[in-house]
């Protein structure tokens, strides 16, 4: 299979992809932010240009909270949209083989198994994945696309 682009245009005003491209940039940032107030911890520590690394030090930190902020917000609109406008993929991530009642939980870790189509030692945090796709608790937020409600038909 080979991905090839159809539209410059779609592909930019994709809502899912202005939404990760804002929240990678913003990402950067705060990584920027915390390298200069780890440059300016140091020099604090030793004592050098004492002044100047305060005054580094005071501009990072109000740029990076700026900069966390705008991730974390970010960062919920882009699970937000994913559970809007790409279900099935949601589902393969979340490695969903059916559409679960509502609140369903967040898997942080399992295994998968294709032919079975089921998670081995799942670890899960419940709601979680109906508060990140939905912002609800009573919401059903993925739909895996199978003609059974199973996500079979999403793999190869």
């Amino acid at each position: 299979m080979r991905m090839e682009m159809v539209s410059f245009s779609e592909l930019v005003l994709n809502p899912v992809a202005q939404v990760k491209f804002v929240h990678t940039v913003a990402s950067g940032y705060v990584t920027g932010a915390m390298f200069i107030l780890a440059i300016s911890s140091w020099y604090m520590l030793k004592g050098r240009d004492f002044a100047f690394a305060k005054r580094s030090f005071a501009i990072a930190a109000s740029f990076g909270m700026a900069a966390i902020l705008s991730v974390i917000v970010l960062g919920d609109e882009s699970g937000y949209e994913m559970g809007d406008v790409q279900k099935t993929k949601l589902a393969a991530i979340e490695a969903e083989w059916e559409t679960q009642p509502a609140p369903a939980a967040f898997t942080l870790f399992g295994i998968p198994d294709q032919n079975a189509q089921t998670n081995h030692f799942a670890i899960q945090i419940p709601y979680a994945l109906g508060i990140i796709a939905t912002r609800s608790v009573d919401k059903t937020g993925y739909r895996p696309q199978g003609s059974d409600g199973s996500a079979r038909r999403a793999y190869p």
